[in-house]
């Protein structure tokens, strides 16, 4: 099997800065704007902007110029996973060539970027009280070699 290679940024919470908010485009202001959770609110924050600055820097361009969008797949509203758009003005990227993933959950918040294949990138928050069904959430994240690798492994080292 031949893999591609994934680069992988992390960030935190606490990384939140007001000056983030002049990379976001006016649809990710609105649903920043739009967010009652002050942590919420932050995530996304961090999440748009990590993944703007990520993106521009292996695009050469500026991270508020970032061509993306978000198109909810059931819905079609501006919530679902952002990709690169392409557009007559826009990079010499096709979607298959540069995927991403952007991910958050307490205080952490990463992207994922991988060329010539899929990526994705999950992270959950975890403490002393928190039991992640490692089984179920496989299921449904991790490709037919990457659950046979993990079920390879001891149930009890899983987590």
């Amino acid at each position: 099997m031949t893999g591609h290679p994934v680069q992988v940024w992390w960030a935190r919470l606490d990384d939140a800065r007001p000056a983030l908010l002049t990379l976001l485009d006016p649809v990710e202001r609105a649903r920043w704007e739009s967010t009652p959770d002050p942590a919420g609110r932050g995530r996304f924050l961090v999440g748009c902007a990590l993944g703007r600055l990520v993106l521009g820097r292996l695009l050469d361009l500026p991270p508020a110029d970032v061509p993306l969008r978000r198109v909810c797949p059931r819905c079609a509203g501006p919530h679902g996973k952002p990709r690169l758009r392409t557009a007559p003005n826009g990079p010499a990227v096709e979607p298959a060539d540069l995927d991403f993933s952007v991910t958050h959950s307490g205080r952490l918040i990463g992207v994922a970027v991988c060329r010539g294949g899929e990526v994705g990138l999950d992270v959950e928050e975890s403490g002393p009280d928190t039991v992640v069904d490692v089984d179920s959430a496989a299921g449904v994240a991790l490709s037919a070699p990457e659950l046979a690798a993990l079920h390879a492994r001891p149930a009890g080292e899983r987590q």
